[in-house]
């Protein structure tokens, strides 16, 4: 055991400043030891620190607990009563609100059980079950929807319905549904006719007429009209066929000539004009070319004439 630690200015031995103990000499050090193991310097921060918070807190100051009128001492007091006091309000409080919670009865299977810590009047739900188990069972028993018996407006047959509104049992039974009298919704002639039936025979055949004339110029303007008339031409020929649309090609080629690179303006499409855009087969049908995205490109008027049947321009890998 080493020696105990000697002062360097007078020859006496030094004692620890937490315990009073001779402070022993750890071997391989010089420095001036004033604390004698690692407790001791744990002790010492904890009282630096103490201290350093007395000083930077201010003094107590003396107060009279209004209720009690004791006099107590602290640095701040909201509340203004002392610590005996305010246990005390404390636990009437706690008292007050488990009174209360135990007058709770459970919905489901009767029995009695503690409200939670959160009241009804901070969550806004009231607590209708004891446990997790007599929620799920109470959801289990919950009744079914409404059962409607409505009599069949084709058959006269009574039948069971969810829905009031219901008319026909089956999907099938509204074409023996007996007729009645109402007015057409497009020339307003009266008809008798199925409750189904909003419209006479003549005004059917003109609406029907007019949507398929609708239908035709929406793919005459959209070029798919003359793609499907094209692709029907060459397949009684025999020729690989695939449904072309020219407005894509003049799109995908920006309506510019692939052979002379002259601008072949939308408007002019389907006009007699040098410029106008018409679609150009590279491999041309009469020598074997098949009709599609890959073997056509746009190509003005002048150029297309003067191709003619001659193979010009470069086959694209993909349409």
């Amino acid at each position: 055991m080493a020696s105990a630690f000697i002062c360097e200015e007078c020859p006496r031995a030094l004692d620890c400043i937490v315990c009073v103990k001779p402070i022993q000499v750890k071997p391989g050090t010089g420095r001036h030891q004033i604390l004698c193991s690692e407790e001791c310097s744990r002790q010492r921060r904890n009282q630096l620190s103490a201290a350093r918070m007395r000083r930077s807190r201010p003094p107590p100051r003396e107060w009279v607990c209004r209720q009690c009128s004791a006099p107590y001492s602290a640095v701040e007091s909201k509340a203004k009563i002392c610590a005996a006091c305010a246990n005390a309000k404390a636990q009437r409080t706690r008292g007050e609100n488990s009174r209360a919670r135990k007058q709770c009865v459970c919905e489901q299977c009767g029995g009695g059980f503690t409200q939670g810590s959160r009241s009804s009047k901070q969550t806004g739900v009231r607590q209708r079950f004891c446990s997790n188990g007599c929620r799920a069972d109470s959801i289990r028993h919950w009744p079914s929807r409404s059962v409607w018996f409505v009599s069949c407006a084709g058959c006269n047959a009574l039948f069971a319905s969810s829905a009031k509104s219901r008319r026909y049992c089956r999907p099938g039974c509204g074409s023996t549904a007996l007729p009645s009298t109402r007015t057409c919704k497009d020339c307003a002639v009266p008809m008798t006719v199925e409750a189904w039936v909003t419209r006479c025979d003549g005004c059917k055949r003109k609406s029907k007429v007019k949507a398929r004339r609708r239908t035709r110029e929406q793919m005459r303007m959209s070029g798919q009209l003359a793609a499907l008339r094209k692709a029907r031409k060459l397949r009684l020929r025999g020729v690989t066929v695939e449904t072309v649309n020219p407005i894509a090609v003049f799109d995908r080629d920006k309506w510019r000539c692939q052979l002379c690179g002259v601008k072949t303006p939308r408007k002019l499409r389907g006009k007699n004009q040098p410029t106008s855009p018409e679609l150009d087969h590279i491999l041309p049908l009469a020598v074997g070319g098949e009709h599609s995205y890959r073997n056509t490109q746009c190509a003005c008027r002048s150029c297309n004439l003067a191709k003619s049947s001659k193979p010009l321009g470069q086959t694209r890998l993909f349409g």
